[in-house]
């Protein structure tokens, strides 16, 4: 068993996979690969265990789209896709390069709270196809970080991020466990990809709680409340997080000053900007910047 995506792939166009790094578990496997696809193609996707894959920064989806074989619609794929165990899907594969974090597990990892199989068979296949959960990502971020570089109890941080991974993804995908969170308090998919849409989407000025809230038709209290509970963080956090990945990648690009970073990421002053980002990174801004290659 591998997560390689070329070992789980039929296909008969030029696709090279090179992994950048790979962690085992006794239930999963998980490893950040660079893709490289020559042309336009399609294939067809299947594995026992079920997959998970996320692209990193903003490189588009390794499949474009996919349609599982008991179906005939095609859907277009989010950033993050899920494809159930022994499930077979025709997919459409555009060229170029991405980066991306793939995961495959065990079925004995997602069961429900009563330790019994999910039904995936009877999951949307347009919501497989496009995975909205900020949690989740943020999971498989952390992961892909971690993978790449190492630090302090590497192999357990990872062993946990993927239990909480496990029992997110069966959050986010289970419709018995859907209706139990929106029972509980918690925020819908649709409230969580419209916040996260506008949240991502900002540019210099950070949305304020107010606005979010109307964005969701609730009120501010409320729309707190809820976000903790379906995140395990608050709102707060999460904006600030996204601040960070933005001065991130903004930071891989030459030729943009520091003050510039910190105002396109949302930032009051680049000394704002620059104790955030090293008590969430570790490091400054332009020590970040000066281990990134030409």
């Amino acid at each position: 068993m591998v997560a390689s995506i070329d070992q789980t792939l039929q296909t008969d166009a030029d696709l090279r996979v090179r992994a950048e790094a790979h962690h085992v578990g006794q239930l999963y496997e998980i490893g950040a690969y660079t893709a490289d696809i020559a042309q336009d193609c399609e294939g067809r996707f299947r594995s026992d265990w079920h997959y998970l894959q996320m692209s990193i920064r903003d490189d588009p989806p390794i499949f474009s789209q996919f349609v599982p074989q008991a179906t005939s619609q095609w859907h277009r794929n989010g950033r993050c896709v899920f494809v159930p165990a022994r499930q077979t899907v025709d997919c459409r594969i555009c060229a170029g390069s991405r980066t991306m974090l793939s995961c495959l597990i065990d079925p004995a990892l997602l069961k429900d709270e009563e330790g019994r199989d999910v039904p995936w068979n009877s999951l949307p296949p347009d919501r497989a196809a496009d995975v909205v959960s900020p949690c989740l990502h943020l999971i498989l971020q952390r992961i892909f970080d971690e993978l790449l570089r190492p630090s302090f109890a590497g192999s357990f941080y990872i062993e946990t991020a993927v239990a909480f991974l496990g029992a997110e993804i069966v959050r986010c995908l289970d419709p018995a466990a859907r209706k139990q969170s929106h029972r509980s308090g918690t925020l819908t998919t649709k409230q969580m990809a419209l916040l996260r849409e506008r949240i991502e989407a900002t540019g210099e000025r950070p949305p304020t709680l107010l606005e979010l809230a109307e964005l969701v038709s609730l009120s501010p209290g409320v729309l707190s409340e809820r976000f903790q509970r379906s995140t395990a963080r608050t709102l707060r956090t999460y904006v600030a997080e996204k601040k960070l990945e933005k001065a991130r990648a903004l930071l891989t690009k030459r030729g943009l000053m520091m003050k510039q970073v910190a105002y396109l990421s949302g930032f009051k002053s680049a000394a704002a900007f620059a104790t955030a980002f090293r008590r969430e990174f570790g490091l400054t801004p332009s020590q970040f910047q000066a281990g990134i290659p030409d």
